[in-house]
């Protein structure tokens, strides 16, 4: 055997390594398990784009936790507010298709469940395309184990919105019942579709097209002991103030 060989077999990798390591992997699975719970919002397109995608977030979110943990971080560990606002759909975002659509959606350990609220809603909420006839809003949620990586995957009803009915909807909410929220990851995602009728105007379909239709992560949050938890982080390095020129006045902001 030659002297190279000999080195690569005794070749150890670093605590460092290994640690990244085990966190990427942690990070691939999850990724596979939100992938599978999603990817109907954007009719099971985008499977190795959205894998990364979420992978990337992931990590993203481990990298924030504390550095003594590293390589048996979670996600509970970390900033999951770099989860939301992540499209599900590469090419074509959420608000490229609607226009004032805001979901609120509270997590409520106590009793366990959680809440979505939806404002008055329209077809001028909508950014209709040619031959659009309806429009659809999706709303899934996703109660994870991070540890576990199981999952369980709650879908309201669609709402349809008709292209020719100018009258809003009133505003609603729905209280998705959730049996275990301790010691969970809940996710909130909302998905955008068109029914689009042929070219002689006759019964359409829901449109595959890239261009009509979106998702996103609404909102992400961690329950443990009965509370909603709230990241802090470490403590990040001050930064140095700006230089004032001399005898300028410095006005405060009122707080309202």
């Amino acid at each position: 055997m030659s002297e190279k060989n000999k080195k690569s077999i005794n070749y150890r990798y670093s605590d460092e390594t290994l640690k990244t390591s085990k966190e990427f992997s942690y990070a691939t699975r999850l990724a596979s398990a939100l992938k599978t719970a999603l990817s109907p919002l954007v009719f099971g397109n985008y499977g190795n784009e959205l894998h990364k995608r979420l992978q990337s977030r992931i990590i993203a979110v481990l990298s924030t936790g504390p550095t003594e943990k590293k390589g048996e971080r979670t996600l509970a560990d970390g900033n999951l507010a770099l989860l939301k606002g992540l499209e599900l759909n590469p090419y074509t975002s959420f608000s490229w298709l609607t226009h004032a659509i805001f979901i609120k959606a509270d997590i409520v350990p106590i009793p366990d469940g959680i809440k979505i609220q939806l404002p008055a809603m329209g077809r001028d909420n909508f950014k209709w395309p040619e031959r659009g006839a309806e429009a659809y809003l999706s709303i899934r949620c996703i109660v994870l184990d991070v540890r576990e990586l199981t999952v369980d995957v709650y879908a309201l009803e669609p709402l349809a919105f008709a292209y020719g009915h100018k009258k809003k909807q009133q505003q609603r909410s729905a209280v998705v019942p959730i049996e275990n929220m301790e010691d969970r990851l809940a996710l909130v995602a909302v998905g955008v579709s068109f029914l689009r009728t042929d070219g002689a105007g006759g019964d359409g379909l829901i449109s595959n097209n890239r261009k009509y239709y979106a998702a996103y992560l609404a909102e992400a949050a961690y329950v443990k002991n009965g509370e909603v938890v709230v990241f802090e982080g470490e403590q990040a390095p001050k930064t140095a103030s700006q230089p004032e020129a001399p005898n300028v006045k410095i006005v405060k902001w009122d707080e309202d």
